[in-house]
């Protein structure tokens, strides 16, 4: 999610209103689906731990 937040709306997303409307959006949906049906419908990709890796691995630089 924070990938897509970042591709989206930059470095500083948490600080933009739009934000707001996509997790207000996401949240809206319940629990309608399971996670990667939810993953897929909001074109947030495959669950994966990539992007986690790669979080843990530049904040140990």
């Amino acid at each position: 999610m924070e990938n897509h937040l970042v591709a989206r709306l930059g470095t500083r997303w948490m600080f933009e209103p739009e934000t707001g409307r996509i997790l207000k959006g996401w949240w809206a949906q319940g629990n309608q689906y399971n996670l990667p049906q939810f993953l897929a419908r909001n074109s947030l990709g495959e669950m994966s731990s990539d992007s986690m890796v790669k979080r843990w691995e530049k904040g140990l630089e």
